[in-house]
């Protein structure tokens, strides 16, 4: 009988609530219930007299000596079976089979970091512990099954052999290759997660908070980490000794071996120069030198180490000399990651502005901050903000950057499979331990080597099984899937992917395809191989893999493997194209883009009749004030109810004189929106105006007739004259009021946090930080209560104006000011955040913080008091 306290998780009465809400931290939440029903199952097997497997991590030792001494007492013979995985290896597996789960069945177990590594590194200590305290029987296998040491014979300490079983593991080669491709799929699969959570197998609420919950858990940073150091591991331990070896026989001297890399990666980047591709060049040349100079010293073969820290003079080219050996190793691929990345999320527009696009939020497009003066009303007072590319800079954007993008993938494409491996099925014969059917390059045919059954010290009874007529059949389908998949994923593929993209939005207007692309394109012949090597074929029909001192030549299975997938290339990929440049835009074309770029950037959709409409106003507005479209930005501005919507009137924003701010031209209002899209059908039905609106009535045919005649001097008086009548101050004020009603019966107006930054903002008062009224005031610290409240700022001890503007938001430590904590709120982009959509975020906020203090309790009690079985 097996006790799992994983598997007893399902039959919480709130897993799924759990699930859909703590997507990467359900499991701590239902860890009480199935460690206490795992006791009470061991309880009854024991009473019961039942043969058992207890699962578990032995996190605690004394804990664990304890129950097998009480094992003991009540009869049991009891044995200790350890498995021999280094970290990287075991993290691989829990990353892996939170991955699966989600994608076969909506949900994973993951397993918090501070939870694998207590695990991980408290486990020697136990068996060591356990073997002082017990007689009992400790066994360490490695993942194959093997045999690796048996306290009844070994004389070492079960925690010294556990620690060298770990490490010896990861000095076999064959391991080292596995890992370091086995982070890589992982590295993809998390990459490629936020466009594949959109499925039915994924409930909508996991998808809300999957990928907010991945980001508090550091949970990419992680897998990047564990993916650098695989590719170091496998380096020092199959790459770099290969490379020794062939070094003496030649007579190269260890202190030439970084020159024989850099050769070696120069002759690549030398290949890819002449390929076109200079991006993924000077890529190879930046990796080589994290990984074998070290830091940013290494970075500097490529470029100089300043420039890629930021600094192009002074400091930066110092401090490379000192960090070059002693932070390569740790940081080296971490800036070499970090280069590419922002070659490919970084951009300029053709007038030289920088463009940002953040991949963890792709609804916020690509942004550029600017001084902006949004408030019209006379005075010098511009903030920075975000200024969004319109559809038509964004697709030129995307061009550029997805451009970089290929170019790096062609410069590195993805490891593929090997389709002569394939995964044994449940219904084949068992095995103790997993065996893959292999096929056999001489006899053609598929076997898998059978763990049949163990035996004392660890002699294995294994036989050789051989895949039945229809069984190989099976096989050679799977293979030829894994053949489909390695084309889709070679270079030619992944440039005629790039070309379809290219072709379908319009790119040609922008630039041609790079040369890398149009070389891939058209070489069937260049394919990457299962062993991670690159291979050309020769007019002979042999596969030759081009090194710095031999040439190796591909045969048996790997031969085969590269025939078929280039076979399978010719017959599916379509020629290459010749795509013709779309005709420019016209006037009317890029007015109506800009237009909608200001709606989504507000998050307004407004339909066909509305865009036209708004696209008509905000010409004749720009005509009437003389502006040029081309140069001119647009911003949605907020309506008399305070919100953005298809009703907002549309500012028309200026580069000021000192080129670098953007302030208000012109304002296009909803009255001239709604004219330019006609009357609506309830406009006769209007009741007759009565004798106090009277006066209203001939400012607003004053201001009609000064808009029709162009009189921008007319508008501007007949708009302040209504402003300053009596009807004009009844609308603002209650428009004001009914703001502010609203706002104060909404929930959450005594959480300590508003309260506080209330009374800061009321003491600083309007013109220090620029709010007009008390509903403006109110939506500031609604903001400022949000933000401190994600900071775990336990208090709101001060706020103070800034010289640009912004908030310093400051929670004070008196005993050690060292500790204080700090943020900063922009004040006029918090004035437009509505109160309730901050009250909102703050008890999300509250709820995912006080979930996962439960958590870390729960995991620190267990810990403490029952081991760890997460």
């Amino acid at each position: 009988m097996r006790i799992d306290p994983d598997k007893l998780r399902d039959f919480h009465p709130d897993v799924e609530e759990f699930r859909a809400a703590s997507p990467y931290n359900w499991s701590g939440l239902t860890h009480p219930d199935a460690s206490a029903w795992a006791d009470e199952l061991r309880d009854a097997a024991v009473a019961g007299r039942k043969n058992l497997i207890f699962d578990t991590t032995l996190s605690n030792g004394e804990w664990s000596s304890d129950l097998i001494s009480d094992m003991q007492a009540k009869g049991y013979e009891v044995e200790i079976r350890v498995v021999a995985s280094p970290k990287l290896e075991s993290e691989l597996g829990v990353d892996k089979r939170f991955a699966e789960k989600l994608d076969d069945e909506g949900y994973g177990r993951h397993v918090p970091e501070g939870a694998r590594d207590a695990t991980y590194d408290k486990l020697p200590g136990s068996l060591d512990l356990i073997h002082a305290r017990t007689d009992v029987r400790i066994r360490i296998f490695n993942r194959e099954g093997v045999e690796l040491y048996d306290s009844r014979t070994d004389p070492r300490p079960p925690g010294l052999a556990l620690q060298e079983a770990r490490d010896a593991r990861l000095k076999d080669p064959a391991i080292t290759h596995k890992l370091r491709d086995g982070w890589r799929e992982q590295q993809a699969w998390h990459r490629d997660l936020p466009q594949a959570l959109p499925n039915d197998k994924i409930d909508p609420r996991t998808r809300d908070n999957l990928l907010v919950e991945r980001s508090n858990n550091h949970v990419v940073d992680g897998v990047d980490r564990a993916a650098r150091q695989a590719v170091d591991v496998d380096h020092v331990i199959r790459i770099r000794p290969t490379r020794i070896r062939a070094g003496s026989t030649l007579g190269i001297a260890g202190l030439a071996l970084d020159a024989y890399d850099a050769a070696d990666t120069l002759r690549t980047s030398g290949r890819l120069r002449s390929e076109g591709n200079d991006t993924a060049a000077e890529s190879e040349l930046i990796h080589f030198g994290a990984r074998s100079v070290g830091g940013f010293a290494g970075a500097g073969l490529g470029m100089t180490a300043g420039a890629v820290a930021g600094v192009e003079t002074g400091p930066g080219l110092v401090v490379t000399g000192a960090l070059g050996g002693i932070a390569g190793a740790v940081a080296g691929d971490e800036i070499a990651a970090w280069t590419d990345n922002r070659r490919i999320y970084n951009q300029q527009d053709r007038q030289g502005h920088a463009w940002t696009y953040d991949p963890d939020q792709p609804a916020q497009g690509w942004q550029r901050h600017a001084p902006i003066d949004a408030s019209n009303d006379g005075i010098d007072n511009p903030r920075r903000g975000p200024l969004r590319a319109s559809p038509a800079l964004a697709n030129e954007l995307n061009y550029r950057s997805t451009s970089t993008s290929v170019e790096l993938m062609l410069g590195g494409p993805p490891s593929q499979r090997d389709p002569f491996v394939q995964p044994a099925k449940a219904s084949d014969p068992p095995s103790a331990f997993p065996a893959a059917w292999t096929r056999d390059t001489d006899q053609q045919a598929w076997q898998r080597e059978v763990m049949v059954a163990f035996t004392e010290r660890g002699m294995s009874q294994k036989r050789v099984d051989v895949a039945s007529p229809e069984r190989a059949d099976e096989l050679d389908r799977a293979a030829a899937q894994t053949v489909l998949q390695n084309a889709a994923n070679s270079p030619a593929a992944i440039a005629a992917r790039y070309e379809e993209a290219y072709a379908r939005n319009g790119w040609a207007a922008h630039g041609p395809m790079p040369d890398a692309v149009r070389h891939a394109r058209s070489d069937p012949d260049t394919l990457i191989a299962s062993d991670a090597n690159r291979y050309q074929r020769r007019a002979n029909g042999e596969w030759v893999s081009e090194g710095l001192i031999y040439n190796a030549t591909a045969t048996g299975n790997l031969r085969e493997e590269l025939d078929a997938t280039r076979e399978v290339l010719r017959a599916r990929l379509p020629s290459p194209r010749t795509v013709q440049a779309p005709p420019p835009p016209t006037p009317d074309d890029r007015l109506r883009d800009t237009v909608m770029g200001a709606y989504a950037n507000a998050g307004v959709v407004p339909d066909a009749a509305r865009l036209a409409a708004s696209v008509a106003a905000v010409r004749a507005t720009q005509t009437m004030h003389g502006l040029d479209p081309d140069t001119t930005a647009l911003q949605l501005q907020r309506g008399a109810q305070g919100r953005l919507d298809v009703d907002s009137p549309i500012a028309s924003l200026r580069l000021d004189a000192d080129g670098k701010t953007y302030v208000v031209a012109a304002v296009t209002t909803t009255e001239d929106i709604q004219r330019a899209q006609g009357p609506t059908p309830a406009a006769d039905a209007r009741p007759a105006p009565s004798a106090t609106m009277a006066q209203s009535d001939r400012l607003v045919e004053q201001y009609l007739h000064a808009l029709a005649a162009g009189d921008d001097e007319g508008v501007r008086a007949a708009s302040i004259a209504f402003l300053d009548s009596d009807d004009g101050q009844r609308l603002v004020a209650g428009s004001q009021e009914r703001t502010l009603q609203h706002q104060q019966h909404l929930p959450g107006r005594d959480r300590p946090l508003f309260v506080q930054a209330m009374q800061h903002l009321e003491r600083l008062g309007p013109e220090a930080v620029g709010y007009a009224d008390q509903a403006d005031m109110e939506r500031i610290a609604g903001v400022v209560a949000c933000e401190a409240t994600q900071r775990r700022m336990p208090s709101i001890d001060d706020i103070h104006v800034r010289d640009d503007g912004h908030l310093r938001v400051s929670c004070h430590n008196e005993r050690n000011p060292v500790l204080s904590q700090y943020t900063q709120i922009d004040g006029l982009l918090a004035s437009f955040q509505p109160l309730e959509r901050s009250f909102q975020k703050l008890e999300v906020e509250t709820q995912r913080q006080a979930q996962q203090d439960m958590q870390r309790a729960h995991e620190r009690q267990a810990s403490a008091q029952h081991g760890m079985w997460m």
